[in-house]
């Protein structure tokens, strides 16, 4: 039993060593559960024919019912059949050959007893061990499905679209290492991204085309990798998909500045109050950034008879992607720059609030300036 758990472990290894090696994207679930397959090959076959095996050799829990003797001898003979082949090709069956392994390994054995010659179904002491192989063959598919879904959900990380509503928690299945231009004024906020620029704020309407990485924008560095939706209660679509407020975005630092790379998901009259950023300081009370629409953002989209003009934020980007190009519509995103009233006091963290106006903020990129 200590082998057979050790090469069970050793399967698993090898599974999650392919998955590194390999650097499978672990968004792609069907691959990955193709390498854990072949871990579970590798470490657990062996096993099932041993376990089976060892329900026709070992020794029997029970008595005959004629003589009472506890001495029976396996009315078949498994020993002479590969089994490593047989399972391997029952494994990959699918659903049949799965149900064909859970009988061969869980029924009930033909023995017969060496005293009086009658004949039993018995189950084996050998059957405790091959359930106990069966359930670290599932615990080796099942990790690495665990291990990939980026929240305690089993549901596969690709089957939920990236707009689901969840915070703040990222949609990615693994975290890239930032760059070396990623420096501490340059917020990370990988662990609270809950979209994807390729697809929000909208399904078919995204930012694809938005440069990633370390970029600048309006004379300032950000480093941008995805983006945090919010909801609205007068956005009915959004409403159901995002949070409304996502808290404790981490700073940890003293500045001057804010810089915010921001939009709105939808349009609103201008001077409306779309949402807000409270900021919490080391000491002393906490400041609020009100966001009011056309004069901290718009709309991340432009359509031709629209106003363009915007208060204190100012353009930072524009670009397009195809359902855009089609209706004639331009994608931009504004940086908002905040003075910071006390430099000299540590800002601990940020929350993102949403309003209850048609227009959802969401937030790309934050940078500090010194």
């Amino acid at each position: 039993m200590t082998a057979g758990v050790s090469l069970a472990a050793l399967g698993i290894l090898v599974t999650l060593g392919f998955i590194d090696l390999a650097e499978v994207d672990v968004r792609h679930w069907r691959t990955v559960l193709q390498i854990a397959m072949l871990g579970t090959l590798f470490g657990l076959v062996p096993l099932v024919g041993g376990a089976l095996l060892l329900t026709t050799v070992s020794s029997v829990s029970g008595r005959c019912r004629n003589c009472g003797s506890t001495d029976f001898e396996s009315a078949c003979d498994f020993r002479g059949i590969p089994w490593i082949l047989l399972f391997g090709g029952f494994i990959f069956l699918s659903l049949l050959g799965d149900f064909i392994f859970f009988r061969l390994l869980t029924r009930k054995r033909p023995f017969r007893c060496t005293r009086c010659g009658s004949h039993a179904y018995l189950h084996t002491r050998g059957t405790k061990a091959a359930l106990a192989y069966i359930g670290l063959a599932v615990f080796s598919l099942l990790l690495p499905v665990v291990l990939v879904t980026p929240d305690s959900s089993l549901r596969l990380a690709s089957d939920r679209p990236a707009y689901v509503k969840r915070a703040p928690a990222n949609n990615y299945g693994r975290l890239p290492v930032r760059g070396p231009q990623a420096n501490r004024s340059l917020i990370n906020l990988w662990p609270y991204y809950n979209a994807a620029l390729g697809s929000s704020p909208g399904r078919s309407n995204h930012l694809a085309s938005l440069p990633t990485g370390v970029q600048e924008f309006a004379g300032t560095k950000f480093d941008v990798h995805g983006l945090i939706q919010l909801s609205s209660t007068g956005n009915t679509w959004l409403s159901s998909l995002y949070p409304d407020h996502v808290d404790d975005i981490r700073i940890g630092r003293r500045c001057t500045r804010l810089d915010f790379l921001h939009a709105g998901a939808g349009g609103e009259r201008n001077g409306v109050k779309v949402g807000q950023y409270v900021v919490h300081y080391a000491t002393g009370p906490n400041q609020e950034i009100p966001l009011v629409y056309a004069e901290d953002l718009r709309d991340w989209r432009h359509f031709p008879n629209k106003s363009k003009s915007i208060g204190r934020a100012v353009l930072a980007w524009t670009g397009t992607n195809a359902a855009s190009a089609a209706q004639n519509v331009t994608l931009r995103l504004f940086k908002l720059t905040w003075e910071n009233p006390q430099p000299e006091n540590e800002i601990i963290s940020i929350d993102i609030i949403s309003g209850t106006s048609k227009c959802a903020p969401f937030v790309v990129a934050i940078t500090t300036e010194p």
